[in-house]
């Protein structure tokens, strides 16, 4: 083994993570090399401090409560489900388009289906037929409607046509 590949596993070793072949040429090799010997002991001494720091340093409690509070009021990153929600609930913008969806095809049964029932066929025609009876049913309609509208104003339609009701 080389220096330059006790570098590269030098923390691994420290670690307890090399591979037990890995570790006896690592061992090898330091025994002959004073600098190889130097960086195990620099990175055993790194690794003691540190794990004094980490025992000595503890986050207060709630801290990683308050960082994450903050990242969702700063980004626009939401969280998929808000917490204690139930794990299999749908997310909002699902809810929001199958929404929309019962909504688009509620409104396209009104327009399909309200303007023909509110037309009256008229005895013996059927819908299958030319439509003039349909017409003629549909104009005579609002012939008396506009008759209606025409005597509630207070005139006959002729006086109303020629010059207004006087």
């Amino acid at each position: 083994m080389k220096c330059a590949e006790v570098g590269r596993l030098v923390d691994r070793y420290v670690d307890g993570r090399l591979a037990a072949d890995r570790k006896a040429g690592l061992e090898r090799h330091a025994e002959k090399c004073a600098a190889c010997r130097r960086l195990i002991a620099e990175a055993r001494e790194v690794g003691r401090m540190l794990a004094s720091d980490a025992a000595a340093a503890r986050a207060p409690r709630g801290f990683a409560d308050r960082v994450m509070d903050r990242v969702y009021r700063e980004t626009l990153w939401q969280p998929a489900a808000p917490r204690g929600a139930a794990a299999g609930a749908p997310a909002r913008g699902y809810r929001r388009l199958g929404l929309c969806v019962m909504l688009g095809a509620a409104a396209l049964v009104v327009c399909l289906v309200v303007p023909r029932a509110g037309l009256r066929w008229v005895a013996g025609s059927s819908p299958a037929g030319d439509g003039s009876v349909l017409v003629k049913s549909m104009l005579d309609g609002a012939d008396g409607a506009v008759r209606s509208a025409l005597s509630a104003a207070g005139g006959s339609a002729a006086r109303i046509v020629e010059g207004g009701s006087r």
